[in-house]
């Protein structure tokens, strides 16, 4: 854990969010790692009502390679209730990113 929170220091830990296509929707922008960042959409329809068994949400394509997130029936409950979370996404081309997730 103490070396991927200094990866994420280093990496830049500023992610980005933009309001996405669909009603509520999130899309948020990766730390920077191995040199690229992926997005990740996060559903609104997810976040007004947590799916109970949670989901796991593919990033977006780049430098040959995608991830996936995991969110919990928590995570989208603290995303509802305006809290920030951070993701560490799947290990996918020898490395992993971070999403800082909140409305």
């Amino acid at each position: 854990f103490g070396l991927l929170v200094g990866s994420l220091m280093l990496g830049g830990a500023a992610c980005s969010k933009s309001p996405a296509a669909g009603q509520g929707d999130i899309t948020v922008t990766s730390s920077s790692d191995a040199g690229h960042t992926h997005d990740v959409t996060i559903s609104g329809a997810d976040i007004e009502n947590p799916p109970a068994a949670g989901k796991s949400i593919d990033t977006t394509y780049d430098s040959g390679h995608r991830h996936t997130i995991s969110l919990t029936q928590q995570d989208y409950q603290s995303i509802q209730d305006g809290e920030e979370i951070t993701v560490t996404d799947s290990l996918s081309g020898g490395h992993t990113h971070n999403y800082i997730i909140n409305k």
